[in-house]
């Protein structure tokens, strides 16, 4: 009898050892299939990953890009309204301007307020990039837009009006100069030409400022 019950608890035994074997290779099986998973999902994000940033790179690219195009559009609508007023008119100051771009590559205009220096500029830039089709037309308000628009290898024709302020002279040593030297670069390479214009008040308190 107790021998009877002895084999009956061995043979229920190797059934539960033979149940958690079975168990066993599903959880082995159940962990590779995780495990396989897991790879897919970690491939997956990562590919999303590498997608976000591949577009939060092209957006800044066209962004600045489309910020050029906006202004160069806003450039050629400024000088299509001077020629529709019919105020360009070919007058000795133009002629000279002409003459000191081409030699130079920098133009200087100054003057009172109101004596035609923002008309002549716009004038000069019109001739130049008529002739010159290369040449992206720009007309940009702060130095830090030419630094932030202009890549060494481009053909640009720029007109910086009133470039250090309208009645007072804005004016930062430490952060323009460094501006104007990479500018100055830029035209000496010959790919860049610029026209700035500047009140002769303005001019006298930059002066006095440097």
């Amino acid at each position: 009898m107790h021998g009877e019950q002895l084999a009956l608890h061995i043979e229920q035994l190797t059934n539960i050892d033979g149940q958690l074997a079975k168990h066993d290779e599903k959880m082995t099986t159940q962990v590779k299939q995780m495990a396989k998973h897991d790879r897919q999902m970690a491939t997956c994000m990562k590919r999303q990953f590498d997608s976000i940033k591949n577009r939060q790179f092209d957006t800044g690219v066209s962004s600045l890009e489309d910020i050029k195009r906006r202004l160069e559009d806003d450039t050629k609508a400024l000088i299509e309204e001077d020629i529709k007023e019919d105020t360009f008119v070919m007058t000795k100051a133009v002629k000279d301007g002409l003459l000191l771009l081409k030699q130079n590559g920098v133009l200087l205009i100054t003057g009172h307020a109101g004596t035609g220096k923002s008309r002549i500029s716009r004038h000069i830039l019109h001739m130049v990039c008529s002739k010159n089709k290369t040449y992206k037309c720009l007309k940009l308000n702060t130095l830090e837009e030419l630094e932030n628009m202009i890549r060494r290898e481009e053909h640009a024709m720029v007109l910086l009006d009133d470039i250090f302020g309208e009645t007072n002279c804005i004016y930062n040593r430490e952060k323009d100069i460094p501006i104007l030297d990479k500018v100055h670069a830029y035209v000496c390479q010959g790919n860049i030409k610029v026209i700035i214009t500047i009140r002769d008040t303005v001019k006298r308190q930059c002066q006095e400022g440097v």
